[in-house]
């Protein structure tokens, strides 16, 4: 099973709306060309490649930067 999220916040604003992010069942996060760019927890924490925290989602939606800063929902 994939997941396909569209990106167009989270990239240049140069690319092209083709480009999307991918999340596997595993919770990877693969870009357009299959490179992976991190990974969500079990606790619905959000970690780049190298295992640090970018954000969370908490209890109510709310998503979390890794300073503690609501970012929306």
């Amino acid at each position: 099973m994939v997941i396909s999220l569209s990106a167009n916040a989270q990239t240049k604003s140069d690319s092209t709306p083709s480009e999307k992010i991918y999340i596997n069942k595993k919770g990877e996060i693969h870009d357009h060309g299959w490179n992976k760019l991190g990974f969500i927890t079990k606790d619905n924490i959000v970690k780049d490649n190298e295992g640090k925290t970018i954000y969370f989602i908490d209890g109510n939606g709310n998503v979390i930067d890794s300073n503690g800063k609501k970012l929306g929902k």
